[in-house]
């Protein structure tokens, strides 16, 4: 009889200790976030990305004006005390860099304003980021013509 009780308690709270509709646990899935979480299943779209890190430039536009066609290479250093370089090479083998002081700010940390060293103001709304591309536009004024400037990199 104490067999068949406690069968009868054990079957019981198994029983209603379980759900069949277990929770399924959501939160930020990738690994190249800043808040991954590595128990959630489904991706809720929390993920938060760092700007910090080297960056390659594969597209650089102002209004239909492909900038990269002019370089062999384009790359942005973004770092942690909130100065950067930009620095590459064009094609005819003259080497640049231009240092420069950012700030992030604006809906979601999505707005970037970086100042050069020679003063030069230019503010970006970052499109997309994730652990390894990054997309920003601005309207920006280049010989005193304002056009649409994308740029396009990759974090290496």
């Amino acid at each position: 009889m104490k067999n068949i009780t406690l069968t009868i308690i054990l079957a019981s709270f198994i029983l209603f200790s379980c759900s069949k509709d277990e929770e399924v646990k959501s939160g930020c899935t990738d690994p190249l976030s800043l808040n991954y979480d590595s128990s959630a299943v489904n991706n809720n779209g929390t993920c938060q990305y760092s700007f910090v890190g080297d960056w390659e430039l594969y597209k650089y536009t102002f209004g239909s004006t492909n900038i990269l066609a002019s370089y062999k290479y384009l790359y942005y250093d973004i770092f942690s005390n909130m100065t950067y370089e930009a620095w590459g090479q064009t094609n005819d083998g003259l080497d640049i860099s231009v240092l420069g002081t950012y700030s992030i700010g604006g809906t979601n940390n999505s707005v970037i304003t970086f100042v050069n060293e020679f003063g030069d103001v230019s503010v970006f709304t970052v499109t997309s980021i994730s652990g390894i591309d990054i997309k920003m536009t601005a309207q920006l004024t280049i010989n005193g013509t304002t056009q649409t400037a994308v740029i396009e990199a990759k974090k290496l």
